[in-house]
């Protein structure tokens, strides 16, 4: 997701892990992100040092997905990223026992 900081920043803009730019964000399948949720979060892990107004989350672009994450659209994952993004996971997931996370499974051609 993009934080909505500044137009097309450098990877390093995510070193701050409470005011980053870009944020990989874990939800389960079925559930919808709560946007507003998120922001609340993100400003109370700031201890309100940073203006509400400064988070807005959305999706971020398939060219800025790529270049930070290294993967293509559809296949990203929160595992060996090309950029340090800070990652949240739902609470719904974390409450999950076990703790367990999903893989798509592929079938290989066979020659």
């Amino acid at each position: 997701l993009d934080g909505g900081r500044t137009p097309s920043p450098p990877p390093q803009i995510c070193s701050v892990k409470t005011n980053s730019r870009w944020y990989i964000v874990v939800v389960q399948y079925t559930a919808r992100l709560n946007q507003q949720k998120l922001e609340r979060f993100l400003y109370d892990l700031n201890e309100g040092k940073v203006v509400k107004k400064a988070f807005y989350m959305r999706l971020a672009n398939e060219d800025d997905s790529e270049r930070l994450t290294g993967f293509e659209h559809g296949s990203v994952t929160r595992f060996g990223l090309a950029t340090d993004i800070p990652v949240f996971v739902s609470d719904k997931i974390a409450r999950l026992e076990p703790m367990c996370s999903g893989w798509a499974v592929g079938r290989l051609p066979s020659r």
